[in-house]
Parts: structure tokens; sequence; C-alpha cells
């Protein structure tokens, strides 16, 4: 077998068994205790003093064999799971989100991979939980992990960089994206479509922003307008944003109060995730304002919305 063809293997085995989590998740039972995992053989890591660095090595080759779910997201060791959504969003389904590990979560989910032990005098092996020095040692271990790295979870099909579409649930080691279509059967996307297909698929996402108020180029011309412009840009940036090295702010704005900016950014919002944006607060301390932007981006969420601006956006977590 081939290289190529093992790493294929590989990944189907990973999407497989992540597909079969997603299924134990969403049903909500027994199998779903414990984050979809059945009682499974462990393979034994000998606990032993002086030998911390091997006993990690060896503990950490175990848990990229047998778990599928283990990621690198900002620096740190994270796993995807579904999420309840909160109370004061609209979602149809529940989304899939990223949690970073801590140190005793850690040593819990090792525990459930790899039996640590140690040889009595007699020989006999002794199971033992996943040392706490373990863990935090695992965890402090930046820059010398051997996880797959995550950059984000998507819940749309989106394109790579060289022009390819990723529609195939699961993770995807080309762009680093975990791929979740939370439950909704997109149709087939065309590799190469025809014009007519792509005046099509314009007017559908024109169609939910048909009524809002945007400010026509030229009153004989309502139909222009730069500012419906924005709003199509907003939506395709947020659907492709994976592949893009950077990408522009969006922002929306009234003369008048009640004219429909945060629906508008809802409406995008929905388009990109299934899901209405929970914004953060503006505040004019610019600390406190970085430090709420920067949960969001921890927790990896495609669509940041910031509502309400009365002061200049900024700072040096944007710049």
């Amino acid at each position: 077998m081939t290289t190529t063809e093992q790493q294929q293997k590989e990944e189907f085995l990973r999407f497989a068994r992540a597909k079969l989590r997603q299924e134990a998740e969403e049903k909500g039972g027994a199998a779903a205790i414990g984050n979809g995992h059945d009682p499974q053989p462990r393979e034994q890591v000998e606990v032993m003093p002086g030998a911390l660095p091997w006993i990690i090595d060896q503990a950490e080759k175990a848990l990229i064999k047998h778990d599928d779910n283990i990621f690198e997201h900002n620096t740190q060791p994270s796993y995807t799971a579904l999420e309840d959504p909160p109370a004061n969003q609209l979602v149809v389904n529940r989304r899939r989100v990223v949690f970073a590990y801590r140190e005793a979560h850690l040593a819990d989910h090792w525990t459930r991979h790899v039996d640590f032990g140690k040889r009595e005098k007699d020989g006999k092996w002794l199971s033992i939980d996943c040392p706490f020095e373990v863990a935090k040692a695992y965890l402090q271990r930046r820059g010398r992990r051997h996880l797959r790295r995550l950059r984000a979870v998507i819940s749309t099909p989106t394109l790579r960089r060289d022009g390819s579409i990723l529609d195939t649930p699961g993770y995807d080691p080309e762009t680093k994206l975990y791929y979740d279509p939370c439950g909704i059967d997109f149709p087939p996307i065309p590799q190469e479509p025809t014009r007519d297909e792509v005046a099509d698929a314009l007017a559908t996402l024109k169609k939910p922003i048909a009524k809002f108020p945007f400010v026509p180029d030229d009153p004989k011309q309502p139909a222009r307008s730069a500012s419906r412009s924005v709003v199509l840009s907003a939506i395709l940036t947020g659907l492709i944003r994976g592949s893009l090295a950077t990408a522009p702010l969006h922002g929306f704005d009234s003369p008048v109060a009640g004219a429909g900016r945060s629906k508008l950014g809802n409406v995008v919002a929905i388009t990109v995730m299934g899901r209405t944006v929970h914004p953060v607060a503006e505040t004019t301390d610019t600390k406190e304002f970085e430090k709420r932007a920067a949960t969001a981006l921890i927790r990896g969420e495609q669509i940041i919305g910031f509502d309400n601006c009365t002061v200049p956006v900024g700072g040096g977590l944007l710049s």
C-alpha cells in the first residue's frame, strides 16, 4: 500500500468514527456518555520514576492512534463537540464548536484510551489513572506536540485555496478545517458552474436582503447599490474565510434607528453558519473590548459581530 493510499485509508477511518460519534451525540443516549466513546482495549504505558518524557511520548502516540477527535487549536490540545445553543440565539440544529482541554479533563480522557500502570514486585500489572504531572507537562509542550492542527470548525461547504470544493464532512488535512453540516443536507456543488448557474446562485443570495433599504448608487436605478454589494461580500467572505490568509471587516450603518442593521448581520450569519450571531458588546474600555473579542476568537467562531458601535472600532487585537 502506498503512502497516499494509507493516508486516505486513515482519513476514511477517522471520518467513519467521527460520524458514528456524532450520531451517538445527537441521539443523546447511553452511547453518548463520555463524549460518545465506548469502553475499548487500552494500550499499556508503564509509569516509573525518571521517565516522564518517554511516558508522555508513548501516551501521546496511543492517544493519537485511538482518538480521532483531538487536535491542536490555538496552541492548545482541543476537541470538537456539539453544544446546546444559547437561549438568545436562533439555531435550528446544534452546532459543533471547539473546546480546549484542561489538566483534569485531559487526565480523565487520557485514562479512557491509555492503560497507565505500574509493575508490582511479583510482575503483576497495576492500572492507575493518568498521573496529573503527565497531563500538566503535556499541556505545556507547546510546539512539541504531534497533534493534527485545527484552524476552525465550519458548517457549510467551502473552497480550498486551489479552488477545489470542500464538501466532505469531517477533518480536511489540506485546509486544517473540520466540516460539520450540522444536519443540513446541502445539494451537490458543480465543480465548473455555468454562467446561468452563477446567475441563479447570485439571485438566491439576494432574496433574503431584497427588502432592506439600501442606498442606491443612482436614484433612477435603485437595483444598483454598492451597499448591497458589501452585504454580498460579507456572505461570500464568510463562506470561504478558511481559505483566505486575510479578510476585510464588514460594517453596516444607517442614518436612522430601526433600519435593520442587526438583522442584516444575522442574515449574513445564518447564511454562513445556519444560526444568528452572538454579538460582542462594545465598550469604551479598549482592554475589556479586546478581551471579549479574544474570547470569541479562541472559541473559533466563524463570525464575530460588534453590535451598536458608538465609538470607533479599533485596537491592537483587530489591527
